[in-house]
């Protein structure tokens, strides 16, 4: 009899611990989803910003956003989510000194100048923490920025600017400097 009890005393523990498994992983996705959507609201919240070369103004992208280094906050930097208009990746892939990101220096087509990088392959801790997809990076040392205007003359946010194929000003860019989206990066 009192075999009985005890397999049925070991049965309501298991079933207990798995709903407070359950329950915490519950919490786990709530608390994810959550910091998503902070993230997306952070992002989205964002002036979308024209980006030109320091050194010789010459254009670099269209979708420029004010950014912080995800392995050193106190780095600012501009990202972008699509490949900038003129520039060109030089030298060899390198890792970063605070992650396992590969990394590929960015110059100016028309200066030649070193203005940032692009994140050729990203880090599972990278790709995990909280960011915003663009793997295009600016130093704000080498470059200036200029708020984007929407149509109305209204100053562009991340929250409003069409998707890329879409964004009208990625596709008024002369012809011979066109990027296939397919392409692109993200």
């Amino acid at each position: 009899m009192e075999e009985g009890i005890e397999v049925e005393v070991e049965v309501e523990e298991e079933e207990e611990e798995e709903e407070e498994e359950e329950e915490e992983e519950e919490e786990m996705n709530n608390n994810e989803i959550q910091s998503i959507r902070d993230r997306d609201f952070h992002c989205r919240s964002k002036t979308v910003c024209k980006l030109n070369c320091a050194h010789c103004d010459s254009r670099v992208c269209v979708r420029g956003m004010k950014a912080m280094l995800l392995a050193d906050t106190n780095v600012e930097l501009y990202s972008t989510d699509v490949p900038p208009l003129s520039v060109q990746l030089v030298g060899k892939d390198y890792m970063t000194q605070n992650c396992k990101c590969k990394i590929r220096d960015v110059a100016c087509l028309t200066c030649g100048n070193v203005i940032g990088y692009h994140i050729t392959q990203p880090c599972h801790q990278c790709m995990e923490s909280c960011n915003n997809g663009h793997l295009w990076m600016f130093h704000t040392a080498v470059v200036t920025s200029e708020e984007r205007k929407d149509i109305e003359g209204k100053t562009l946010l991340w929250a409003n600017i069409p998707r890329a194929e879409k964004d009208i000003e990625v596709m008024n860019i002369e012809d011979d400097e066109k990027v296939d989206y397919e392409f692109c990066c993200r």
